[in-house]
């Protein structure tokens, strides 16, 4: 019987398999391969840290989810901000799997616009075409074009804009029954569903502590590595993690390049965002209920990123000032579901009830043709073990370390915080409850936009 290795399989493979649209393994890959996407950014976004931030963002995330990404780049520039900084944006597109072309849009692409809405749209050939734009901390993807240019706005929201119309089309292209992916107006305030525009973005925290480096926390680096800080050695990031990266983690983690097997996670990322001018510390060790900071480490803003019931539990009494817990779905029917806890918040972390220990079962497999293949053909252990991998997909963890770096920044602009928040990227709908301020954050400026 052959042997099959789970840390090897696309996650966006898993979801193919495990949705019942992909009958092997084999097709499952087809499926993926078949998909393409064309970029299209506004010539007046390209020369701004925003709109660079959008561009690679859509690169990042749908090299990961279609077979083949086409960016049609009006001119050239040099990268601001993120761990492309410095670098030429042809070259770092490039170098992240897309592939610059001139002319038509590939027959049956789905086209993506970035940033002006009067901008003409080259013939899809039977795609569809998504305009992402950005304003304030809002951003929004639509099916048409906006009746004015909107390239003001935010570099969270901008990058929020870009993963979520990756999103939209990765959806579309499904073609789930039911579903008006492609065909609807999507708006997402990073603020929260009935905040308003909000301040300009001028402050941002000036340590960090990031705990999981894999889907999640890699998007945390991210899109940290795009604020425009005024001096990114003054910003400090703290790595803690225990893996080492397989295969499969490059499908859902942007900071991850392909085939990448056996490098600690702490190392790669702290290479990565060292790129972007920020400076590095890395704990190589657990977080669990025997850890604690120094005295000297306060004023830090604790990013959670990892799916272990004792770690979150724990994470009230590390004594960090701010801490943000993001939960993703992570099967078929909830993979694009998105949660948020904070603290110090109304409840301690070891009373959140769905973080209790629930019965040890095993992971049912699906009884989808793609499982039932599997099962056919490969061990049953391997095919259990997959069976129960988390589902994801990059742009989802994309908008989540949006929405947690946005939270680690409402009080610095004056604006209240959220005790927990929720959104589903499959319909849109965004919730969140009122969080008590803290008051122990130090911050560093950024360039205005």
């Amino acid at each position: 019987m052959i042997i099959l290795d789970a840390d090897e399989i696309s996650r966006v493979a898993l979801l193919h398999l495990a949705d019942g649209t992909a009958t092997s393994l084999e097709d499952a890959g087809r499926l993926l391969g078949a998909r393409q996407l064309s970029l299209h950014p506004s010539p007046g976004i390209i020369m701004t840290a925003a709109g660079q931030a959008a561009i690679l963002t859509t690169a990042v995330t749908a090299v990961r989810t279609f077979g083949a990404v086409y960016v049609t780049l009006p001119e050239d520039t040099r990268v601001s901000d993120g761990v492309h900084r410095g670098r030429l944006l042809s070259d770092a597109l490039r170098e992240e799997g897309a592939q610059l072309v001139e002319g038509p849009t590939a027959p049956g692409a789905t086209v993506i616009v970035l940033g002006s809405g009067g901008r003409h749209v080259p013939s899809t050939s039977g795609g569809i075409a998504l305009h992402a734009s950005w304003d304030g901390w809002i951003a929004t993807v639509s099916p048409t074009p906006r009746s004015a240019p909107v390239e003001e706005g935010n570099v969270l929201a901008a990058i929020a804009a870009a993963a979520l119309a990756v999103s939209e089309a990765f959806a579309h292209a499904r073609s789930i029954s039911g579903s008006d992916a492609g065909y609807r107006t999507l708006q997402v305030n990073l603020l929260g569903p009935d905040s308003g525009s909000g301040p300009d973005l001028r402050y941002a925290p000036a340590s960090w502590w990031l705990v999981g480096l894999g889907h999640l926390g890699q998007a945390y680096g991210w899109v940290i590595s795009h604020l425009p800080f005024d001096c990114p050695a003054a910003v400090e990031v703290t790595l803690q993690d225990t893996d080492l990266t397989s295969p499969a983690n490059y499908s859902t983690s942007v900071l991850t390049p392909q085939n990448s097997r056996g490098v600690p996670k702490t190392r790669m990322v702290a290479d990565r965002l060292e790129g972007a001018g920020l400076r590095t510390r890395i704990i190589e060790r657990p977080l669990d209920e025997t850890f604690g900071l120094r005295a000297d480490e306060t004023h830090i803003v604790a990013l959670i990123g990892v799916d272990n019931l004792p770690t979150r539990r724990t994470l009230s009494a590390i004594g960090w000032p701010l801490t943000i817990d993001m939960g993703l779905g992570q099967q078929a029917h909830d993979h694009t579901a998105i949660s948020m806890h904070r603290f110090p918040g109304s409840k301690h972390s070891h009373e959140i009830l769905a973080w209790q220990d629930q019965p040890q079962t095993e992971r049912a497999i699906p009884a989808t043709p793609g499982f039932d293949d599997l099962d056919r053909r490969f061990d049953r252990c391997g095919v259990v073990t997959l069976a129960g991998k988390a589902i994801g997909v990059p742009f989802v963890g994309t908008i989540a370390a949006c929405l947690a770096v946005t939270e680690a920044l409402k009080q610095l602009h004056g604006l209240p915080g959220s005790v927990v928040a929720g959104i589903d990227l499959s319909t849109g709908h965004h919730m969140s409850a009122p969080a008590p301020r803290h008051n122990r954050i130090a911050p560093v400026s950024l360039r205005p936009e």
